[in-house]
């Protein structure tokens, strides 16, 4: 998996969303399919093999769950064997990783997938809402803190040079925050 995913691209959700009609209802579930097929190459050439493939409980054939797609015919086989006293025991590694993937991105796991989105998006929505309005009380009081303090904030001058009152040092405070929520409501009221 990647650190730095590529951004969604424009109608890629919707495509999702519309992607589900038409498509085999889950629960969608791995499983095992043992096959006839040969691997390895010259004498050590091997015959019998374990793939995968999806199946769904929500639909039966032949009084089966049904089969939504598998691996028997796949160009992309790497087949890994293990030795016990029973004999020898050889699978599709890449087979039951694709194949599990699949089942995962059953229809029913990408409607829950994207009804979180649309929750979070929903909430994501309201939270700027909701940080505008507060944004914008909090820079009406500061305003009204600067008017107050700007009147009464003075400095004393000793051997040191000058030494602000408690006003002038909460001016600049206030000044200071003021920058901050102002440079940020330039910006489109992001948090970044």
């Amino acid at each position: 998996m990647t650190t730095n995913p590529t951004p969604i691209a424009d109608g890629e959700v919707e495509a999702l969303r519309n992607g589900l009609s038409g498509v085999t209802p889950g629960p969608w579930y791995l499983d095992s399919i043992e096959t006839d097929g040969a691997y390895g190459s010259g004498e050590d050439t091997s015959e019998g093999f374990r793939t995968y493939g999806v199946r769904t409980s929500g639909e039966k054939r032949f009084g089966q769950d049904a089969s939504i797609c598998d691996a028997v015919n796949s160009d992309l086989a790497v087949v890994h064997e293990e030795f016990d006293e029973d004999g020898t025991v050889a699978w599709d590694d890449v087979a039951k990783h694709n194949m599990a993937h699949i089942a995962r991105c059953s229809p029913d796991a990408i409607d829950r997938l994207l009804a979180h989105l649309d929750a979070t998006t929903a909430r994501l929505t309201s939270l700027a809402e909701d940080n505008a309005k507060l944004r914008g009380m909090v820079e009406e009081v500061l305003e009204e803190c600067e008017d107050y303090f700007d009147n009464r904030a003075d400095a004393d001058c000793d051997q040191d040079g000058f030494v602000p009152n408690k006003e002038m040092s909460l001016l600049m405070a206030v000044r200071n925050a003021l920058i901050i929520i102002r440079s940020r409501s330039n910006l489109g009221g992001g948090d970044e």
